[in-house]
Formats: C-alpha cells, structure tokens, sequence
C-alpha cells in the first residue's frame, strides 16, 4: 500500500518511494509503476507440502 501519493502514478515511470521502518530509520528507493491488473500470487502455500509432528 502506498500512502501520502502527491499525484496519480502513470504506468511504465519510475517514481522515488521512502520506505520508513519500526525504528524510524528510513530509505528511498527508485520503483517502477507497473500495471494494476499484475498481482503478485496470493499468500497461500502453493504447491508444496508441509508434514507436521513425528
């Protein structure tokens, strides 16, 4: 999520992004804004498997 956009991202340009952490320090990086239908794979597990206990 980005907060505090100054303007509307235009696909295919690279805009400067601060990533701020927990303990205030803070570093810019340089993004390129790609197309909102590009999602990243959900969350899940994909495809392998996990064998809990003995």
């Amino acid at each position: 999520m980005l907060i505090g956009l100054k303007r509307q991202l235009v696909e295919g340009e690279t805009v400067p992004v601060t990533l701020t952490f927990r303990d205030a320090a803070k570093i810019e990086v340089q993004a390129k804004v790609g197309s909102a239908a590009v999602r990243a794979p959900a969350g899940g597990h994909g495809g392998h498997r996990h064998r809990h206990g003995s």
